[in-house]
């Protein structure tokens, strides 16, 4: 027998023993996995490496680090362990194919189709929990059908009134329990403190499981390593940020797009895969966006959280959802339920619901994060029959946002903008044979009294 057939044979037995038959232990994209509770966890390779070791010792084999070194590269490679790179997760992993087609979605009593669910009124048939199902989500509860939250309700009347709202918060929360990002949006929460942000935040945690999360700062998107902490994960949670700069502003349109992104890894090879993460931001302040292009602007569902709750009605259990005493985990089901009817909608209308107070909330921010559109509110009337050169135009603007402290475009910037808030609005070369200048014409500037 020679060597290679020696440690294929070892390796065949290595797995059979400790993680049985349809193997446990997944090699993937330069890491080990192992099936635990219902789902895929990394595992370090150290910690293979000592039970290796004893397994070893137990066969009274060869246990010397040459030898685990060959065991651990004769495992890497057999079907019942090896997972191509080139497939991103989740998918069904078989001994002789891959079908990357199936999305299940894991509880933990059993496997639900998530695409038949979110269908239309058949039910998906459950399946037992299947280490073959090759992924790193799992709830934290089990299916209930027929479950209801009427709590959450009662909360969700009190910070969220608004009926079109809701409906959108709905679709939210069945969009947050896919690995799909077709739709291309992020959720911004933004208000005083105790509007509700934190407890919503909790509670979409608390549905999708805490372990399916990620908490990467927004600042921290352009960060080298930064992205790798999202993989896998259905929601990164971002809290308050002053600014969305320009090298976030790039990144986020990526995430957000379902882009294949190159993602560089610790002391491993960099992976080219799509995020699945949606990005949920809870603020106090709405972020200074620099980017005043519909491309980034059109991504955002704009929530206010406008209604605050008085000391009286504050309810502190329900701030931490990891305690078993939280008076929603019973509802998670329920919620759940909620949220795949929000899901249905959203995939039958092939967009988010339009809530009037959502988007006039993005209109006021807009508004406010734009120095031009200020500008043009403040110091210029539209009228068709008037003309600006542009060299005053821009004087007049730079010296407003400097009064103002605000961030100035620059001319390009200007000239595009300026036709979105000024429809019909045109810029000509105006003026004598020998002193012809560039004009804004549709627009008059008005000199402040002093």
């Amino acid at each position: 027998m020679s060597k290679s057939d020696k440690y294929l044979g070892l390796a065949a037995r290595f797995v059979k023993d400790r993680f049985g038959s349809p193997s446990t232990l997944r090699y993937y994209r330069q890491e080990w996995w192992i099936w635990s509770q219902g789902r895929y966890r990394v595992q370090s390779e150290d910690d293979l490496t000592g039970m290796m070791v004893l397994w070893l010792h137990e066969e009274e084999e060869d246990s010397r680090l040459a030898a685990v070194r060959e065991l651990r590269n004769h495992i890497r490679v057999l079907d019942c362990v090896s997972v191509a790179s080139t497939v991103d997760m989740p998918l069904y992993v078989n001994v002789d194919h891959y079908d990357d087609t199936s999305n299940f979605l894991a509880f933990q009593d059993c496997l639900i189709d998530l695409d038949v669910l979110a269908s239309g009124p058949i039910r998906p048939i459950r399946l037992r929990p299947d280490s073959n199902w090759f992924s790193a989500v799992v709830m934290s509860y089990n299916y209930e059908p027929e479950a209801t939250c009427p709590q959450f309700h009662v909360f969700l009347d009190k910070v969220l009134p608004d009926k079109p709202s809701q409906d959108v918060l709905q679709e939210w929360f069945g969009y947050c329990l896919t690995k799909d990002n077709s739709f291309r949006k992020l959720m911004i929460l933004f208000g005083e403190a105790r509007t509700g942000k934190s407890t919503l935040s909790n509670i979409l945690e608390a549905v999708i499981g805490p372990e399916n999360r990620s908490a990467v700062p927004l600042e921290c998107f352009w960060n080298r390593f930064s992205p790798h902490e999202m993989v896998g994960k259905l929601v990164n949670f971002c809290g308050d940020c002053n600014q969305i700069d320009r090298l976030a502003e790039g990144v986020i349109k990526r995430f957000t797009g379902g882009d294949t992104i190159l993602v560089d890894r610790k002391y491993k090879d960099p992976v080219s895969l799509k995020m699945t993460a949606k990005i949920i931001v809870a603020t106090n302040v709405f972020p200074q966006v620099k980017d005043p292009s519909e491309a980034l602007w059109d991504r955002f569902i704009v929530v206010p959280m406008n209604v605050r709750i008085q000391d009286h009605e504050i309810d502190l259990s329900l701030l931490n959802s990891e305690k078993t005493s939280w008076p929603l985990r019973w509802e998670l089901p329920g919620i759940f339920n909620w949220a795949i009817e929000g899901l249905k909608r959203l995939k039958r209308q092939g967009k988010f619901t339009t809530s009037q107070v959502f988007e006039q909330a993005k209109t006021t921010v807009r508004h406010e994060n734009c120095s031009l559109s200020q500008f043009v509110d403040e110091r210029c009337n539209p009228d068709p029959s008037c003309s600006e050169t542009t060299s005053r135009f821009m004087n007049e603007y730079i010296c407003f946002c400097d009064s103002m402290n605000l961030k100035a475009m620059n001319s390009s910037q200007v000239g595009r903008t300026l036709r979105k808030l000024i429809p019909g609005m045109e810029k000509k070369r105006m003026g004598s044979r020998y002193e012809q200048q560039m004009h804004y014409v549709g627009l008059q500037i008005i000199v402040p009294r002093s």
